[in-house]
């Protein structure tokens, strides 16, 4: 399925005149504990699994790694973008578009960019983006949450803990002689598996979402008013479908975005025909010229 990106008429107006999707910084989202309670459960799972292992199981590096890469977590900012599997969901309409808000139906297939300052640099290493494309969110803790296919979050096929245990014993067999390429792929492994993962209260957003983390180059981040943090700010990257360039992982202008349709939330009777009117025009005006425009079936007074 397509994701729906959820935003209001300012959201709207600024993704269409922009080409660019905000991604916002963990801290600054509805759940405060994004990304740090995945990686301490994380933790705390895989320390009650030791006794189930093999002996010969490379549970030592494995061990050193986890508590390596969740010291880590504590250290970097994430950035999300958030979208959801249902185009006309009512709990999104009340929380994430004020009431009257607006769905952005968009291309499952295609990869996104962080867009660039204007002074540059480019940037070429994949951990700054671990997930440029969307992938489902899982729900639950690693002992009880489940993938999107249903398997356990911490072991077997799609488990992050056996992942990286066949990585160290492939190592330790002289199957990975690229040092650099080893440790590049478990970091993302890694970071797909906790950035990726929420607590089970939040299972009904069905939620979507791209991953990317801070450059450490001055001029990526931003900063808008609003927000859940404490300071009332709110920092965000932003991010461009763009995927000419395998090997980059940020470009310097925009293009158009996947855009497929756009769904008007619910409104009065007498609103409605306008809003597709106008919001058709917008469209044509921006170039997007065959995205179709629909309204809600919801009944809702926002």
């Amino acid at each position: 399925m397509d994701p729906w990106h959820y935003t209001n008429r300012e959201g709207l107006d600024g993704v269409l005149s922009s080409g660019v999707l905000w991604a916002t910084e963990s801290g600054s989202l509805n759940d405060p504990s994004e990304v740090a309670r995945a990686a301490q459960s994380l933790l705390e799972a895989w320390g009650r699994s030791l006794a189930d292992l093999r002996p010969e199981a490379p549970m030592e590096e494995v061990d050193r790694w986890l508590h390596e890469m969740t010291a880590m977590t504590s250290r970097r900012r994430f950035f999300f973008v958030s979208a959801c599997y249902d185009g006309d969901k009512l709990q999104h309409w009340k929380s994430y578009a004020g009431g009257r808000g607006y769905a952005l139906e968009l291309d499952r297939n295609a990869e996104y960019r962080l867009l660039e300052p204007s002074s540059g640099p480019s940037l070429y290493w994949p951990g700054f983006a671990p997930s440029p494309w969307w992938r489902p969110v899982t729900y639950g803790d690693y002992e009880n949450g489940r993938t999107a296919r249903g398997a356990n979050l911490l072991t077997g096929r799609e488990g992050i803990a056996e992942h990286a245990l066949n990585e160290f014993a492939a190592r330790a067999r002289g199957e990975r002689p690229d040092e650099v390429a080893f440790w590049d792929h478990l970091e993302q492994s890694y970071l797909v598996s906790v950035c990726f993962n929420k607590h089970e209260a939040y299972a009904e957003e069905e939620e979507a979402r791209l991953v990317f983390v801070e450059p450490p180059f001055p001029g990526f981040v931003h900063e808008r008013a609003g927000g859940f943090g404490p300071t009332g700010r709110t920092a965000f990257v932003k991010a461009a479908a763009a995927s000419d360039d395998p090997d980059s992982y940020s470009v310097g202008t925009p293009g158009s975005l996947p855009l497929r349709s756009v769904r008007i939330g619910p409104r009065y009777g007498s609103e409605v025909d306008r809003e597709i009117r106008e919001v058709t025009a917008l469209l044509r005006d921006r170039g997007y010229l065959d995205v179709a425009v629909s309204a809600s079936r919801i009944p809702f007074r926002g």
